[in-house]
């Protein structure tokens, strides 16, 4: 089982403004291309900024590499945006542990979670 839940914050600068819109709308075909019933994918401008909210759970692996794509453009083509992204899935190495994608300057890496891990029997019983 994979399950995923984050935030993305996308600062818009008022230099920038039109190249920002731009690489943001290639931003928002790509959030429609990969949008399934099995996915909540929410993303709108609000106070300035431009923001993405995700969540999603399926039973492999395979659903969580659009994400993953996503996080590999905005590194890329934004590199002012900034997030965090929770993953859980009981098919890889951190089996029993929730681990961390951040999406700071450019940059993405991976992190270990304290907060709601071990899984088990921090948030689940065996």
């Amino acid at each position: 089982m994979t399950e995923y839940h984050g935030w993305i914050s996308i600062p818009i600068d008022p230099d920038e403004r039109e190249e920002t819109i731009q690489k943001i709308d290639l931003i928002k075909d790509y959030l429609k291309e990969i949008d399934h019933p099995h996915r909540i994918l929410i993303h709108r401008p609000m106070n300035g900024e431009y923001y993405v909210s995700l969540a999603g759970r399926r039973n492999h692996r395979s659903e969580f590499e659009g994400i993953e794509k996503l996080l590999e453009m905005l590194s890329l083509n934004l590199p002012e945006a900034y997030g965090l992204v929770y993953l859980f899935d009981d098919e890889s190495e951190w089996d029993n542990e929730f681990i961390v994608y951040r999406l700071a300057r450019g940059k993405i890496s991976l992190h270990e979670d304290k907060l709601l891990s071990p899984c088990f029997p921090t948030i689940m019983d065996e």
